[in-house]
């Protein structure tokens, strides 16, 4: 198993990935401590990718900001 520490696998993500994938486990560490582990993923796992019209769009904007928000302001400013 290859040992990577923190920097260099944010230096080297793409390559470690590969790596990976190519069925490499890697073990991550920060400051000598085992903190994650990059495995491959097991070939018997099935993904299944949600269509994105089946999602309900989240509101952009949950307030609408107009004259009175403002006028709002002006009279909490004045207490």
């Amino acid at each position: 198993m290859q040992t990577i520490n923190v920097s260099s696998l944010k230096a080297h993500l793409s390559k470690t990935l590969k790596q990976a994938r190519d069925g490499d486990k890697i073990l991550v560490v920060d400051r000598k401590m085992p903190i994650a582990q990059i495995t491959p993923v097991d070939e018997s796992i099935t993904f299944v990718q949600t269509p994105k019209g089946n999602i309900p769009a989240r509101p952009r904007n949950r307030y609408i900001v107009g004259d009175d928000v403002v006028a709002l302001l002006l009279e909490e400013r004045r207490r």
